[in-house]
């Protein structure tokens, strides 16, 4: 198998895979990844210092995303609901933590 198709058929599979790369969470049409105002509250991300809208901003925020569990404890890396520590796959890029040199 060439190169090519090999990095091709990895990018699929990470696209497939990866729901950050395919999410939209402001409702505009524009993916994440490619939005410059993914909450759709009128201010660039660049700028945005209050990312769950609570009127916090997040310096003297305890949880940011408001999904009650505090920023001490919550840490979700590839951002797919699952606590990096329950996660098997936290980066999810497809290999296994234990596998993965990257998250050692």
């Amino acid at each position: 198998m060439s190169q090519r198709i090999i990095y091709k058929t990895l990018f699929v599979f990470f696209l497939i895979t990866n729901i950050n790369a395919t999410c939209i969470t402001s409702g505009d049409g524009i993916l994440d990844m490619f939005d410059y105002d993914c909450d759709n509250d009128g201010i660039l991300d660049q700028f945005d210092n209050d990312y769950d809208n609570d009127g916090i901003l997040n310096q003297f925020d305890f949880d940011n995303d408001n999904d009650g569990i505090l920023n001490q404890f919550d840490f979700d890396a590839d951002n797919d609901g699952i606590l990096n520590q329950f996660d098997f796959d936290a980066d999810n890029d497809g290999i296994l933590n234990q596998f993965d040199y990257d998250m050692r």
